[in-house]
């Protein structure tokens, strides 16, 4: 079968497929088992990832969410699968239980509280399953990034944004990668407490990439993930920090982890 009939049938999103061949079994099984190139790993996540997918389907597509109707639509629709990047985030089957938990009426605004549930189930739970699974076989180094007021800031978007993005997806590459353009028009500025962070992340990655260790004897220490502490470094500026709430905060194991 040629590779365009392949691609054109991919789903998305793309996810990868056992074949039996170059994949012989799921990332779970894989994960669990500790059948996978057991080397260190830093593995994380940002505390707000699904309010960029949130404010691309609805805000900047003119359809913000704004009512309490709007929203629940946006969560159960009428159909019983999810349809996460085309219609409702978690279907008519999974909804009702996900509008239970992330109450329009707790939120300040319609798109965080869309936000919010597809940060914790698509996002910051399973990664956390993932790094309870990696850490058995190889040291894991595990993080949340936490900058809240990562640019850009709401005015850069003209208003079209009914909610702060936080620390939504890819907004922790800028403090990575110097000078890096995510939205066009050229890089934005960080504070200086935003650069202390980077300069931080900066030191981690880069040891980590030598050494198999983020650590050194200028940043604060990043000690290893186990299931038992279940404690998170905390990328927040100016100063990493270490996080202690993770799972309670993002309803892990309250909720997510049940199904």
């Amino acid at each position: 079968m040629a590779a365009s009939t392949i691609v054109a049938q991919e789903p998305f999103p793309i996810y990868p497929l056992v074949d039996g061949a170059l994949l012989t079994q799921t990332i779970d099984a894989a994960f669990a088992s500790g059948q996978f190139n057991q080397v260190p790993v830093i593995s994380g996540t940002n505390h707000d990832e699904w309010r960029l997918f949130v404010a691309a389907n609805y805000d900047f597509s003119g359809n913000p969410i704004l009512t309490s109707a709007e929203y629940e639509t946006a969560v159960n629709g009428d159909s019983p699968t999810p349809q996460p990047l085309t219609g409702a985030l978690w279907g008519s089957t999974l909804g009702p239980l996900v509008l239970a938990m992330y109450r329009y009426s707790s939120y300040p605004s319609g798109g965080e509280a869309l936000g919010a549930s597809g940060t914790d189930g698509i996002f910051s739970c399973p990664a956390r399953k993932a790094d309870q699974s990696l850490s058995k076989f190889v040291t894991t180094y595990a993080y949340e990034f936490n900058d809240e007021d990562a640019p850009p800031a709401q005015s850069f978007f003209g208003g079209f944004l009914t909610f702060p993005l936080g620390a939504y997806h890819t907004a922790e590459l800028q403090y990575l990668f110097d000078g890096l353009d995510l939205f066009g028009g050229g890089p934005l500025p960080l504070s200086q407490k935003q650069i202390q962070l980077s300069d931080a992340m900066v030191s981690y990655w880069t040891q980590f990439a030598k050494t198999g260790n983020p650590n050194s004897a200028v940043e604060p220490v990043w000690a290893p993930y186990s299931a038992s502490a279940d404690e998170f470094e905390s990328l927040v500026p100016p100063t990493p920090e270490v996080e202690s709430n993770f799972d309670a905060m993002h309803l892990c194991s309250a909720f997510w982890d049940t199904f």
